[in-house]
């Protein structure tokens, strides 16, 4: 209601790919996700609120989020720790939903 959240995840693209092959997003794990907590009202960069979550990782497209009465935001998305968007794996990328409380 009085927020908007953007996130920085540990998934950047990287150039080298265009020489090494794989793809061009690659996690990086010394890269914290983050969320940006900015309020609707801010009229600058610097009112912006950074909260690291103390590891790497990624999300896509957070499901649902909401503030609680004390003022806590609160982020349910999937969540990815180590995002590998190479196409010729066979691995495959385990996503867990998790909740995040801001």
């Amino acid at each position: 209601e009085n927020y908007s959240i953007i996130w920085d995840c540990s998934v950047h693209f990287d150039t080298a790919a265009m020489f090494d092959g794989g793809s061009y997003f690659r996690t990086k794990l010394d890269h914290n996700l983050r969320f940006g907590v900015i309020p609707k009202d801010a009229s600058s960069k610097e009112e912006t609120i950074w909260i690291d979550t103390g590891g790497p990782g990624a999300i896509v497209h957070p499901l649902n989020s909401w503030e609680e009465e004390d003022g806590t935001i609160v982020i349910w998305t999937p969540f990815c720790e180590d995002l590998d968007l190479t196409m010729n794996t066979e691995e495959i990328n385990t996503f867990l939903m998790t909740e995040y409380r801001l």
